[in-house]
C-alpha cells in the first residue's frame, strides 16, 4: 500500500466512530493518565485533536500527515521517542506494519 497525500481513512464523520473513541480516550485515560501519550499513525489528527480538547499532553507521528498542529511529527514513529512517554496509542496501525511483532519489541 502507498501511503500518498491521496490515502485517506478517516472514519470521523460517523457519529458512532466518534462515540467509541470518546471511550477509547476514557480508557487511556484510565490507564495511561493524560500526560506524555504518543500516537503513532495519526492519519489527519482527528483523534489527537480530541485528546488534546480533553487535556491530554500528546504527540502524534505521521509520514503523511497534511494538518498544521505542531504537535504532529510528519515521519514514522521512532522508538527513540518511547524514553519521555508514558504510553502508545495504536488504533489502526499494527495491520500497516511489515514486521508488527518487531515493531512491539
Amino acid at each position: 500500500m502507498i501511503y500518498d497525500s491521496n490515502y485517506n481513512n478517516e472514519q470521523s464523520l460517523s457519529f458512532q466512530f466518534r462515540n467509541h473513541l470518546n471511550s477509547v480516550a476514557e480508557i487511556i485515560d484510565k490507564y495511561l493518565g493524560k500526560a506524555n501519550i504518543i500516537e503513532v499513525g495519526c492519519g489527519k489528527g482527528f483523534f489527537l485533536e480530541m485528546l488534546l480538547k480533553r487535556g491530554f499532553g500528546v504527540t502524534g507521528f505521521d509520514s503523511n500527515y497534511d494538518g498544521e498542529n505542531p504537535r504532529v511529527t510528519k515521519k514514522y514513529f521512532e522508538p527513540s521517542v518511547m524514553s519521555t512517554s508514558r504510553g502508545l496509542v495504536l488504533r489502526h496501525v499494527l495491520e500497516h506494519i511489515k514486521n508488527p511483532v518487531d515493531f512491539l519489541f
